[in-house]
This record gives structure tokens, sequence and C-alpha cells, in this order.
């Protein structure tokens, strides 16, 4: 089986890149300095990404892409002109003006959106509001949080998460402020779901599952994690109990609010690969058992994956939360942000890309922040968006690139990278990165249009990561190149 790998155009107009997983576009004055610029390296910055200005203390904690590729920006932040804690910005990160919340918004502490484009926000202190795509507050959805006990106030819930099923209904969760001899504590409390006008749904068994996050399966069963370990509902509220994750320790619910209220919770995010298995970030060092610190996999009935084998996480404090957002790419490798320490680096990094089996990639230019060690950092990342395979969009505290960038995350498969072109008076040569033991051929036309490429080279098995081929340049002032990789 033969698979292109890219094609060339050598003319006066333009070259053309074409890959099995995009098409890029190079005008004529194609160096080996132009063609780096159009292949950044994975993990570097995107500077065609100019996000409005924020503060330096600026938290940014939800970054949420809509269907036409505008991102709501969510968190604590306020921007003169333009918005206090949750914005809407275009897939470049200009700000979007038809967006002009009507009603003030607290700390956001979570965020989704529904089918219908509307958005719901959750905050601290009891309030869900839900706007309109142009910003407008919709006075039509009123949510109260239920009365469970006497001595759980009911003014106050903290939202941690929400989550819209399939039919538009809300999942909510989050902490209830609890009195206990004279003092108050934050708890955990249970998952319930709301009606299309924010009262509590009575079909819906509130599950006492202590949640951080909630996320609805594809089979819109609800994976609800927090301090324990996760645990998979039905659509109902039942819990499945054909899963089971067992424990991850340590647990700790909540510190002492007087000094400085804080959660650190075991699970603080979860992420879907497409073949069911599930990541689990957080703050642990042991998993059903077994010695695993800050990131696992877990089969789809919640059994420990011991295939995956990430690097063993650690932090500088009990106040410092390590992997706070995971996302996986559509080649399977799995990008993971927070604050991350570990015994295989030193320093602290904010953003790493790990292989599909837990290895580090170490053809990602991992995010490093420039932090003192022995300091008491709080800051991190704790959003990461794809946008189109090829970029992600990162939102965080006291990171060094700011708290909202854009980084590169290459081409999705580096072997499909052309890496220089080399026009010569006589010659042509082309580099590529390249897998060893694999067999290439270079081929060639005079036009797209003609219907067969004629082979130039014979093969070409490479023993390195790069693989390079020069020729003779044919005449002509049109050629076209591709390169061609014999295999999968």
């Amino acid at each position: 089986m033969r698979t292109f790998v890219a094609v060339i155009h050598v003319g006066a107009l333009a070259h053309y890149l074409l890959s099995l997983t995009a098409i890029l576009c190079i005008a004529s004055a194609f160096s080996t300095r132009s063609l780096a610029a159009q292949n950044p390296a994975p993990g570097s910055l995107d500077p065609t990404f100019t996000p409005i200005a924020t503060p330096y203390s600026s938290q940014v904690d939800f970054v949420l892409p809509q269907s036409n590729g505008h991102l709501f920006v969510a968190g604590r932040f306020r921007i003169p002109g333009l918005g206090t804690n949750l914005v809407r910005l275009t897939a470049d990160g200009a700000h979007d003006p038809t967006f002009a919340p009507t009603s003030s918004i607290p700390t956001v502490s979570a965020l989704a959106l529904q089918p219908d484009e509307k958005l719901l926000v959750g905050s601290q202190w009891g309030r869900l509001q839900r706007f309109h795509p142009d910003g407008s507050l919709d006075s039509s959805f009123n949510f109260t949080p239920p009365d469970v006990h006497p001595h759980v106030l009911t003014c106050c819930f903290w939202t941690t998460a929400l989550a819209v099923q399939p039919d538009g209904k809300v999942l909510i969760c989050g902490y209830r402020l609890h009195e206990v001899s004279e003092d108050y504590l934050w708890d955990m409390g249970a998952v319930y779901r709301l009606l299309p006008d924010g009262n509590l749904d009575p079909a819906f068994t509130p599950s006492p599952a202590e949640a951080q996050t909630l996320t609805v399966l594809p089979d819109h069963r609800i994976l609800v994690a927090g301090a324990g370990g996760p645990a998979l509902l039905h659509p109902g509220g039942t819990t499945d109990t054909n899963f089971f994750a067992g424990s991850f320790l340590p647990w700790m619910a909540y510190t002492d609010e007087k000094s400085d209220t804080f959660f650190m919770t075991t699970v603080n995010c979860v992420a879907i690969q497409p073949d069911s298995r599930i990541l689990v970030g957080g703050n642990f060092t042991n998993v059903q058992g077994h010695a695993r610190s800050g990131l696992v996999r877990l089969s789809p009935n919640g059994q420990l994956d011991l295939s995956f084998n990430p690097p063993s996480l650690t932090t500088g404090g009990f106040r410092e939360r390590s992997v706070n957002a995971l996302a996986v790419q559509a080649d399977g490798r799995i990008l993971v942000g927070g604050l991350l320490r570990s015994p295989q680096w030193s320093g602290v990094r904010s953003i790493l890309r790990l292989n599909s089996d837990g290895s580090l990639d170490n053809t990602f230019a991992h995010l490093v922040e420039n932090t003192d060690d022995d300091e008491d950092v709080l800051g991190g990342v704790y959003s990461i968006v794809i946008q189109d395979q090829t970029r992600a969009v990162i939102g965080g505290y006291n990171l060094d690139a700011g708290s909202l960038f854009r980084i590169h995350l290459g081409d999705g498969d580096d072997e499909l990278r052309i890496i220089c072109f080399r026009l010569q008076p006589t010659s042509v040569t082309i580099c590529w990165r390249s897998r060893p033991g694999r067999t290439y051929y270079i081929d060639h036309k005079p036009t797209l249009t003609d219907a067969d490429w004629t082979p130039v080279s014979g093969a070409i098995i490479p023993d390195g990561t790069e693989a390079s081929w020069t020729g003779l340049r044919p005449p002509g002032a049109s050629a076209f190149y591709r390169v061609v990789k014999l295999g999968d």
C-alpha cells in the first residue's frame, strides 16, 4: 500500500504541501526559514493568537468553544470596557462585542453550553445564570439549591461543574456550606438535574457521589469524579454498579477555611479517549492499590489500565494542585496541563504532551515556568481546548505566557512534516521527517492534471528520523513532486 506524504509544487506562483492531515499553502519565496515558519515546533507559542490584554493577576479557568469557532473565556478577571469574569472571543482571540452580558457575573466556577447556544454560568454563593447568545440574561431560568438539611445553608451553593444531557436537561454539582458547632465548612454535595426553567428535576435520582467534574458520555451515562475517585451514573442518576474505579488516595475534601478557603480533591479533571478509556487527573498517589501519581487511565469498566505509564507527578505542597486539565488529540497523544513537577525533569512545567502509552513526547516543547522550586506556587494551567488538531488554546493563572494563549501542536504526525526544501539551478532537494526502516519514494509530474506520477527515486529507507533526496531539476517553469511512504 502506498500513501502520499506531501506534494511540492516548484513554480513561479506557489508551492503546495499536501499531507494526510492538512493542506498548507506556502508563498513562492520558499526557503528553509520560511518553511520553518510554516511548520512551527509542537508546543511553541502561536503569535497569530492575540487575545485581549488581561492583568497579570487574571485567572482563566474555562475556555469553551462554540460551533462557529468562537470562544467563551471565563474565570476571575476584569478588563475595563470589555467584561468582568466572562467574555467571548473570536477563534483568533479578538474580542467579540456581539456578546455583552447584561448582568453582573461573579467569579465563574463552571461553564456549559446548551444545544440552543444558551450559556450556563455557575459561580460562587449559589448563583447559576443562563445567558442568551447575545449576552442578555435569560430571566426564565431560576435555580434554587435544594434544602437538604437544617445545617446546610440553602443560600450557599458553590457550583463546581455543569454538563448538558442530549435532551437539554442540565446536570449540576457543587460545594455546600455546612454549619458545624458554630463553625462553617464546605462539603461536596450531590449531583442534581435541572429542568429547562432551572427547577430541580424530580425524575432524577440525586447522586450522593462527591463531584468535582461531570462528563456526559456518548451513551448518555454520566461520569462523576471528585473526592474518592470516579463513579458512573445512568442517565437517570442511579449508580452503574458495573463500573468500579476503586479507591483514589489520599482523600481530602477541604482545608481550614479560616486561614484560606481552598479545596484539594482527589480528581480535578477527566478526558474520554475515542476507545472509551478514561483519563483521570488530579492529586493522588495510589489508585486501586497501585502507585500512581497525578494521572491514570481507566478501562471503560473502571479498572486501572496498567499499560498506561505516565511520568510520576508530585506537588510542591498540599496547596498546589498538579493535573488540572486534559485533552486528547486525534492521533491519541494527550495534552496535560497544571503545575507539573516530576523526578523526570527539573523545574515546573505547565503543559506537557504524552504519547498514547503515557510516555513523554519529547518532540513537544513543554512549557517550563520560571518558578523557584521553593516558592509556594498557586498558578498553573486550568483549561485546554484543541481547536483544529494543529493548535490548542490554553487558559490559566500566573503563567509566563500569560493567562490566555495558543500553542502549536504540529501536524498530528511528525513524520508527515517537510523540514527543508532547496531549489538550485539544476537540482531539487527535499527533506522530511521519517520513521527508521520505513520505505519512501519521490514521484514527479509536470502538472497536477497529468494522470500519472513518474517515480524519480528508488526506495529510500532511512535509519533515522530525518530523510532527504536530491535529484535533477526538470525542464520547464513548473513541476510537482511528492514524497510517498510505503504502508500505513
